[in-house]
């Protein structure tokens, strides 16, 4: 056998496992249409806060395709075909927030958000999942952003 930690930080790192208190063992596969439901809920409300800081929509038309690629980024195949297997969906609602960081970084040089959506995924990366994919992209991204606008001063 492995060691205990690596099995929890693997399987049960995500914090909306915290949510199993509130539900008896009966309720196990509720609790997990519960969990896909909430982690589809975020990955939209997360993609619309990106779209809107990012591309500021300021009229009513703008705005319904702002949430309509929302809902369309929460329903992708990818989350549909993982539905089986929420482990890999919290790389999905963190990938908006991680966007609009490394887009605040280089824009405005404000690392808040940058800093905390890399903690966050620095906390899922001993999950396994592909928050570490998320975070080698990201700093590759922040990276040439960076020389591009270093060259073009």
């Amino acid at each position: 056998g492995g060691s205990g930690f690596a099995v929890f930080s693997y399987y049960l790192a995500s914090p909306f496992n915290l949510l199993i208190v509130f539900f008896d063992k009966s309720q196990a596969s509720l609790f997990m249409n519960v969990l896909y439901l909430l982690k589809t809920l975020f990955a939209a409300g997360f993609a619309g806060f990106y779209l809107c800081r990012r591309f500021k929509p300021d009229s009513f038309p703008k705005c319904s395709v702002t949430a309509f690629l929302a809902a369309s980024y929460a329903l992708n195949v990818y989350m549909i075909s993982q539905s089986s297997n929420i482990m890999w969906l919290d790389g999905v609602y963190m990938l908006p927030l991680i966007l609009l960081g490394v887009y605040r970084l280089v824009d405005r040089g404000d690392t808040a958000l940058y800093n905390l959506s890399r903690l966050g995924a620095h906390l899922q990366l001993v999950c396994g999942n592909n928050q570490s994919d998320v975070c080698r992209y990201m700093a590759l991204f922040r990276d040439s952003a960076e020389s591009s606008h270093a060259e073009s001063l």
